[in-house]
């Protein structure tokens, strides 16, 4: 890297909205995952679907 672009580099830092962005999509992202495969497993495992405790209803 030449002198004058990590002058130039060092004197324009990245602005707070891609730093918002590169921290919290990742997140989001995995947010959103974790909630899909919840209820992706919650319909999985439902006994009901699975034809069991069929008519007993119990809490």
């Amino acid at each position: 890297m030449r002198p004058a672009r990590a002058r130039r580099a060092r004197a324009h830092p990245a602005r707070p909205t891609d730093m918002f962005r590169a921290m919290y999509w990742p997140l989001i992202g995995a947010f959103i995952a974790f909630v899909l495969l919840a209820v992706f497993m919650g319909w999985v495992l439902d006994p009901k679907r699975r034809g069991g405790e069929q008519g007993n209803d119990h809490h």
